[in-house]
């Protein structure tokens, strides 16, 4: 307890951000997409992906990747009939991370350094990596904000942060160096 005033924490990953040249351009014409990328496990969210797009009419849901969850989910997608919206790409107007139980996931402070907008629940760490955080509650509610946050964010933009570059790391061990001196 005494030294809790003297400890910081702070990430200690930095991320180089991408030249003009390397940056790639998002879905092209057509109908926005939204992106979920992880294993297919009951808690990562994957089926409140789905039912957030299944609120955004015109919207497409990219799911990519593999797990034990991956039958329950194509049942999901061809019940609520959405066979011809759920695809596999890789490019899209934002990240959708829905996840119940991920503390740390790099990935959203990747997709957020990339320029995509990141929307998730407001659980653990993807909000603190940059994430778009929603309050989770019923199911069937959390997808609704989900789905109104996801329209907000593809709409407006948000600026890269720039606290997960290795200067901006570099300056705040220097800067937390300094005051402890």
């Amino acid at each position: 307890r005494t030294h809790r005033r003297k400890g910081v924490a702070f990430p200690n990953a930095a991320i180089e951000l991408p030249t003009p040249s390397q940056s790639t351009p998002r879905s092209s014409g057509g109908h926005p997409r939204a992106l979920f990328a992880g294993r297919l496990l009951p808690w990562k969210g994957v089926a409140l992906a789905i039912g957030t797009i299944s609120l955004l009419p015109g919207w497409h849901l990219s799911i990519i990747g593999s797990g034990p969850d991956e039958l329950r989910l194509r049942r999901l997608v061809r019940r609520r009939g959405l066979d011809e919206r759920v695809v596999v790409v890789f490019n899209g107007e934002l990240y959708n991370f829905p996840s119940l139980h991920d503390d740390g996931p790099w990935v959203v402070a990747e997709a957020v350094l990339s320029g995509l907008p990141v929307v998730c629940l407001d659980v653990g760490g993807p909000p603190i990596l940059g994430g778009i955080g929603v309050k989770p509650s019923a199911p069937a509610r959390t997808a609704s904000v989900l789905a109104s946050t996801a329209q907000d964010a593809a709409s407006n933009p948000r600026s890269i942060p720039m606290e997960f570059t290795a200067a901006s790391r570099a300056a705040e061990v220097r800067r937390l160096l300094e005051d402890r001196m």
